[in-house]
């Protein structure tokens, strides 16, 4: 199982399926694979639907979606033009990327609950986690949660803390990393 927690409009299932993150002949499932993919900008709904219809019963979509620790309805903020209200970047929020931000309505999925309703105990399950600082508040949650052990290769992008996180240190955040290794998650390059 490959979840990709922002997955833009399917590149990384693109690397997934092309052996980028290693030959998928070589998983448990002898190259069987399935995909859950989420990414909260409606930009990528069109090319995330077709990637869903490409392999019908393999891939899983949630688009307009944000991984996070709950399940609400919130904003988030994408790269691209501000919205009409000329809202862009959160003040104080530094991103990777030039140009402006924008502002977005998206649904927000609790990624232990994509972990339990979409793995079984038994599935080699790789998740991409490249999601923008969200990450301070979803590892800690993640870290102590038993859909933790249902992981077992987890490439993850820690980015600058945002706002709105100050009351998670960088020590946290390296426990969430340390305890998630412990429950025998393979995080490389962290």
């Amino acid at each position: 199982m490959y979840i990709d927690l922002n997955a833009l409009g399917g590149e990384g299932l693109r690397s997934f399926k092309e052996g980028a993150l290693g030959p998928i002949k070589d998983c448990p499932s002898g190259g069987e694979w399935e995909a859950f993919l989420v990414d909260p900008d409606p930009v990528h709904t069109a090319p995330l639907q077709m990637a869903e219809s490409e392999f019908p019963g393999k891939v899983r979509i949630a688009p307009s979606s944000a991984p996070y620790t709950c399940e609400a309805k919130a904003s988030a903020y994408v790269p691209g033009i501000a919205d009409a209200s000329g809202f862009g970047a959160p003040d104080g929020y530094i991103g990777e990327q030039q140009g402006a931000w924008r502002r977005v309505n998206v649904n927000t999925l609790n990624v232990n609950r994509i972990l339990y309703e979409n793995t079984i105990p038994s599935d080699w399950v790789m998740v991409k986690m490249d999601i923008e600082g969200t990450e301070w508040e979803v590892l800690p949650c993640l870290a102590t949660s038993p859909a933790a052990s249902l992981i077992d290769r987890l490439y993850l992008a820690v980015h600058a803390k945002p706002p709105g996180a100050e009351d998670i240190s960088p020590f946290a955040l390296a426990a969430s990393v340390a305890s998630l290794r412990q429950k025998g998650v393979d995080i490389p390059g962290v």
